[in-house]
């Protein structure tokens, strides 16, 4: 399982005088999601990608420091079987 997301800034703070790198995640998650999808699919590296519902979608992104539909991408490498993942 693996997780994606696109970092749109980058923050050095220091604690207790040693340096942290801080990042703040662009807010549309599904973005990234969709276009790795777009790309895994293209490559044909992958025999199935499915989304699958994961949680409830997040749509006020005032409220949330993301937005996103609460799909999962689901991806089989090819010659790999997901059974009972391969819901569209």
């Amino acid at each position: 399982m693996r997780a994606i997301s696109r970092d749109h800034k980058l923050t050095i703070k220091y604690y207790k005088a040693i340096p942290a790198l801080l990042h703040g995640i662009a807010p549309n998650v599904d973005r990234d999601r969709n276009l790795l999808k777009a790309q895994l699919t293209q490559s044909k590296l992958i025999s199935r990608a499915s989304m699958s519902s994961l949680t409830s979608p997040v749509t006020q992104a005032d409220d949330y420091e993301y937005i996103t539909d609460g799909k999962l991408l689901v991806a089989a490498a090819k010659g790999i079987t997901l059974s009972g993942w391969e819901r569209e």
